[in-house]
């Protein structure tokens, strides 16, 4: 059993016997010896569980280039990353196409709003490269549109490594 699920076990365990003796914890002097011993292996597990991965590595560069910082009333907004001949801007903020819609952490999103640059010209759903045109879908139809809203971190790292691995 690995790591993680044993530490979900012992928590579904934990919380049964916990809610079984709540009357006599709580009435008693003592805590019961069983919850104190269930309670120290999950701080244990915790403690040497490996961290689930939960962000995409260009949303560690977006971290690394703008730490967030609380608001300050000013919309947030990061700066754009380098992908070959392109840019692309990904933006998370209580005013963008994303998920949750609040202004977080780079990682803690899971959907992002997304725009592609080229040289000073914006792509639209209409121009946007056939090798990420995955893409497409999130653009609304319609040649103004340069922003690509909700979509998945997962997709929007795809697509900045295929637009890095053109430029080799």
């Amino acid at each position: 059993m690995n790591q993680q699920k044993a530490l979900e076990t012992l928590a579904t365990v934990y919380d049964m016997v916990a809610a079984d003796v709540y009357d006599m914890v709580t009435k008693a002097t003592a805590r019961c010896p069983i919850l104190d011993e269930i309670e120290a292996e999950i701080k244990r597990l915790q403690s040497i569980a490996p961290d689930p991965p939960k962000c995409q590595p260009f949303q560690k560069e977006l971290r690394l280039a703008a730490p967030h910082k609380e608001s300050s009333g000013e919309p947030q907004s990061f700066e754009s990353l380098p992908a070959g001949k392109y840019r692309v801007s990904v933006q998370g903020s209580a005013y963008a196409q994303c998920t949750p819609r609040k202004d977080l952490s780079p990682d803690d999103y899971t959907a992002m709003e997304m725009t592609i640059i080229s040289g000073s010209s914006w792509l639209n759903r209409r121009n946007i490269p056939e090798e990420i045109d995955f893409l497409r879908e999130y653009w609304t139809d319609s040649e103004f549109k340069i922003i690509g809203g909700y979509v998945p971190v997962e997709l929007i790292q795809k697509a900045i490594d295929i637009l890095r691995e053109e430029r080799d």
